[in-house]
């Protein structure tokens, strides 16, 4: 089986996995999936209140879960797709577990190749840095395997290539363009 079905394979199950993102490598599970993002809590030892980012895989699917303000709507289409996250009201079909206790949603369409495939075929997808508390992401394939594979706290690490980039992506608030993380 080949590695990209192999983690379809496991998100599909509800699984956790590790895979390359934009500048780093990332924990996933399928956003639609309580069960599976309460994984992703356990594995980060995460508050359950510190919500995830949820990556879609085309602004079209980011509009069916959350409202983009005309205000701001260039300035965050000029960032889509990209290494930018916008933290939007979330609509009434998002999930509980996805939003804040304002009612928002942080929110990236990803233009990693790998990651459009994962979401194409399993839908959008929570993502958090792949790393334990406290600990510095993992910035390759051999380190999340050294990291996270040994303790079977993830079921697969997908090989990939992150494009590059050198800090997780920034993240805007979709009201009022304040910089939330640079």
């Amino acid at each position: 089986m080949e590695e990209l079905d192999k983690a379809v394979h496991c998100l599909n199950k509800g699984c956790v996995i590790a895979h390359a993102t934009e500048a780093v490598f990332g924990l996933a599970a399928r956003a639609l999936d309580y069960e599976a993002c309460k994984r992703v809590w356990k594995i980060k030892n995460r508050p359950f209140s510190k919500k995830f980012i949820v990556i879609f895989s085309s602004i079209e699917e980011a509009r069916k879960y959350s409202i983009i303000d005309s205000v701001n709507e260039q300035k965050i289409l000029e960032t889509w797709p990209g290494h930018t996250t916008w933290v939007l009201k979330s609509k009434e079909i998002c999930p509980f577990w996805l939003k804040d206790e304002n009612g928002t949603l942080a929110v990236r369409v990803t233009k990693h190749s790998q990651m459009v495939s994962l979401i194409h075929r399993c839908g959008p997808l929570i993502s958090t840095s792949a790393n334990l508390s406290g600990c510095s992401p993992s910035e390759n394939y051999k380190q999340v395997v050294k990291d996270l594979g040994k303790e079977s706290l993830v079921s697969y690490v997908l090989p990939g290539e992150t494009c590059g980039k050198t800090k997780p992506s920034i993240i805007y608030d979709g009201l009022t363009n304040k910089i939330l993380r640079g």
